[in-house]
């Protein structure tokens, strides 16, 4: 029987990626256990199995090869050295791209196919690959070999009415059944109800299976043959018994190139048809109607595309709170109506938050990738690494967590190139010479924090001021903290290595890590201590959706500031602003000068009167302005307006679907009045204040 399998290719394709994190991680931190090998296994075997069944011979005939491995491994320790487990990382390399080249429909790259084949095959020290693979792409016994002897296995397999409800599907075992040897499957229909009474998630078929394999090892196959059922051994009556030396069988073989499964007349009755039919509908029905399953996998566009309508329902939930607001104030009043609005208010949150929560996924999907990069890395460099990683099930959203994948990155490698000492530094220091970053993430106050941290040499401060002198990145003349003089690395241009490599000396990436960040309106901070290590603290929000904001007016017109950036809002005496040149004003705050942004002047569209309208803010005559006190990544400013208005929440819309973006401006928002307003982001402002005026870190004795 023909069994169109097509349907289930996506699911098998993404199953296997997620088989292959699993192999990467586990050979990552693999410390010999045994479990951690068979776990290894099984995902090879998984893989193996399907792509047989899909007809992707090649994806088959290749993890043939490294299932050989995993298996030597398993029965012998000592076969085990770093050379195999940086093979076996090459190997899940090359499936991941066979597998991603599968599923854009492209070309396999045979060279690396072929190379890596070889590499295996030395390793392994024989031509055993080359001819177990001759076989696994026929499918076929060699009956002509009578000196290898051949058992029939009977397996009697009744799966409980429940088990398609549990994810696993009959076809696919007997799939991995038939790649063991020649198969033929009887299936039995007398437990079929009447129409009325078919449940289409129930399985009421049972068979009894005829396997005959060539071998002389029994005991090794029954153990296969039972890794085959171990999915679903609470789903199901299993009786597996053998005959040495049976006769052979004739039957359609299922090969790698011919996923195909032969099946015989149900109770010897001429029924093949029916059962066929049978089946198919079972199939089918399984992929569309749903069984009582734990998750389900849903297209992300899908997700996207609820949260824009959840965000358009807290736009008409705000528009008709600020309608009912204007109908109070005029003298109206019904009960029922605000009874209804702020029941229609809590649903609409309680929506908003369950949609918010579908979105979220585990940052381990970002965490588990860097063992390799550390693992790869730590090599090139000759440095020994241990990797530690905490909160891995902190969630974040997934658009952010899409995004924070490059920074991350990029301060994992400055932490392994410019942080962490060579082995014989590290014992001359008085150090372990096994080097650990710890890569931490946790929630806080509506962000997510995420730490690298290293046990390395540490920031120097006086080696970064006289690098960032000799850049002319700042003037000699110039005095800074301690943490200005760290903000220094993330200035674009910078690097204190003195020669170039793959990883460093361009003066390229921890300006990128805090561009990127501040969009995502977060920030990084630093910690070191010379000698003992550094810290750096990611911090971003848990989503880029929607977000708690102030509304704020300038003139006529009205913006959002984001709550998270907002430290506290004060009136200012005029007379106690200071200047510095013409343009530059800044105001006592704490022990500390902070540059004032007017922002009528920094957002008008016509900046021919700029000198105007900012003397116009800063004169005598203006007794007192409000300011609002902003911070982004340690820096802080204090933003001159006119007059503040409600908090709520804010739904974000893009502006660059539309526009290019523009420096300053997170994005738009439509208010409860149907209008729009546009959302300010801190970083942006400040950094573009810095630009025009050339504003730079200043200690209180300079301000004039």
């Amino acid at each position: 029987m023909n069994i169109d399998l097509s349907q289930f290719v996506g699911e098998f394709l993404q199953e296997s990626f997620e088989g292959l994190d699993l192999m990467e991680s586990s050979l990552l931190t693999f410390t010999g256990e045994a479990e951690v090998v068979d776990s290894i296994f099984r995902v090879a075997h998984s893989i193996k199995g399907g792509a047989g069944t899909f007809g992707f011979s090649e994806i088959a005939l290749f993890t043939h090869g490294v299932e050989t491995l995993l298996d030597k491994m398993r029965h012998d320790a000592d076969f085990v050295s770093e050379e195999l487990i940086n093979l076996l990382l090459e190997a899940v390399d090359l499936l991941r791209s066979m597998l991603q080249a599968t599923q854009d429909d492209n070309g396999l790259d045979q060279y690396l196919v072929t190379d890596l084949n070889r590499k295996i095959e030395k390793i392994l020290g024989s031509e055993v690959l080359a001819n177990v693979a001759d076989d696994d792409a026929t499918g076929a016994l060699q009956d002509e070999d009578s000196s290898v002897a051949k058992c029939l296995w009977l397996i009697d397999f009744k799966p409980s009415l429940e088990m398609l409800k549990s994810g696993n599907e009959p076809v696919f075992i007997f799939a991995a059944l038939a790649e063991l040897g020649v198969l033929i499957v009887t299936p039995n229909v007398d437990n079929l109800p009447e129409i009325k009474d078919f449940e289409a998630d129930s399985l009421y078929i049972c068979w009894h299976l005829k396997l005959q394999v060539a071998g002389n090892d029994q005991q090794k196959m029954a153990e296969e043959i039972q890794e085959v059922f171990e999915w679903v051994e609470d789903f199901c009556d299993l009786k597996i018994t053998s005959v040495i030396e049976a006769p052979t069988i004739t039957a359609s073989v299922v090969a790698a190139s011919e996923p195909m499964l032969h099946l015989a007349d149900a109770n010897n009755q001429n029924s093949e048809d029916s059962d066929t039919e049978i089946i198919d509908k079972m199939i089918n029905s399984r992929s569309t109607i749903g069984g009582d399953v734990g998750s389900v996998r849903v297209d992300t566009e899908k997700l996207d595309e609820l949260m824009n309508r959840v965000g358009e329902l807290v736009v008409t939930q705000a528009m008709l709170a600020q309608a009912l607001d204007s109908q109070i104030k005029d003298g109206y009043q019904n009960l029922r109506l605000e009874e209804g609005l702020l029941q229609l208010e809590r649903n609409t949150r309680d929506l908003q938050e369950g949609v918010m929560r579908m979105r979220m996924m585990p940052i381990s999907f970002v965490f588990n990738r860097f063992r390799r990069l550390v693992h790869d890395v730590s090599n090139t460099l000759n440095k020994k690494v241990r990797l530690e990683i905490r909160g891995a099930q902190t969630e974040i959203d997934k658009t952010v967590m899409e995004k924070i994948g490059d920074p991350l990155t990029h301060l994992i490698r400055n932490a392994l190139d410019h942080g962490l000492e060579s082995p014989q530094q590290r014992i001359e220091n008085g150090k372990p010479e096994v080097g650990t970053i710890v890569l931490s993430a946790y929630h806080q106050n509506g962000f997510v924090v995420i730490d690298i941290i290293d046990d390395g040499r540490g920031l120097d401060l006086k080696k970064i001021l006289k690098k960032a002198i000799a850049l002319d990145l700042i003037s000699q003349e110039q005095l800074l903290s301690d943490d200005e003089i760290k903000a220094l690395i993330f200035r674009p241009g910078f690097t204190t290595a003195d020669e170039l490599s793959e990883l460093s000396g361009r003066g390229v990436g921890m300006d990128v890590v805090m561009r990127n960040i501040e969009s995502l309106g977060g920030g990084v901070s630093v910690v070191s201590e010379e000698g003992r290590g550094s810290s750096f603290s990611v911090k971003v929000p848990l989503t880029l959706a929607i977000i708690e904001g102030q509304l704020v007016h300038v003139d006529e017109d009205v913006y959002v500031l984001p709550l998270v950036s907002i430290i506290e809002t004060v009136f200012i005496k005029t007379s106690n602003i200071k200047t510095i040149g013409a343009h530059s004003y800044f105001m006592d705050y704490r022990e500390e000068y902070l540059h004032l942004i007017d922002l009528k002047k920094f957002l008008e569209k016509n900046n021919d009167n700029s000198d105007a309208a900012a003397n116009d803010i800063f004169t005598a005559k203006h007794e007192s302005i409000l300011v609002i006190i902003t911070e982004s990544a340690g820096k802080k400013v204090g933003l001159v307006i006119d007059a503040l208005s409600g908090q709520q929440q804010f739904v974000v819309k893009p502006l660059e679907t539309n526009f290019k973006k523009v420096q300053g401006l997170i994005g738009g928002t439509i208010l409860g009045d149907g209008s729009v307003a546009l959302i300010l982001d801190a970083a942006g402002l400040i950094a573009r204040e810095e630009l025009r005026n050339n504003v730079v870190p200043i200690n209180k004795e300079v301000v004039l």
